[in-house]
């Protein structure tokens, strides 16, 4: 009789699947937030590491993604689309404003069209961690 013990092996991308999806099911079942958050940035840790052995920068990533709401926010206010709590502030507004001035943001704008494509040096990228991280920290 064999008495070893089995062995199952997961990829960091089913790894990261796993800890996502017990993240959301977690969040759902409004248990502990500290619990859920701590899944779900080691999760989100995974994913980076993957994508920068891959040779991407999650922070370049993560600024463009930024960057393309804050331009869909701008449309948004351009259609009359901004939710109330977003009406409700002046100083961001007025950002959006800016940004419709500067890239003459239009309601049928397509955001495709715009290059928002980041280079961050690496003391930008550890800049952007330090920031990203001080929450979770």
């Amino acid at each position: 009789m064999n008495t070893g013990s089995a062995r199952v092996f997961v990829t960091k991308l089913s790894a990261a699947r796993r800890l996502l999806r017990s993240a959301i099911r977690l969040f759902f079942d409004k248990e502990d937030d500290l619990a859920i958050h701590a899944i779900a940035a080691a999760a989100y840790g995974i994913l980076k590491d993957l994508w920068a052995a891959r040779g991407g920068n999650e922070a370049a990533r993560a600024t463009e993604t930024y960057m393309l709401g804050l331009m869909s926010l701008a449309q948004q206010k351009t259609q009359g689309n901004l939710a109330p709590e977003v009406l409700a502030d002046q100083h961001f507004l007025h950002m959006l404003d800016q940004l419709i001035d500067a890239f003459q943001i239009s309601p049928d704008s397509d955001l495709s069209k715009f290059d928002l494509s980041v280079a961050l040096d690496k003391n930008s990228t550890r800049h952007f961690w330090d920031d990203n991280n001080r929450v979770s920290n």
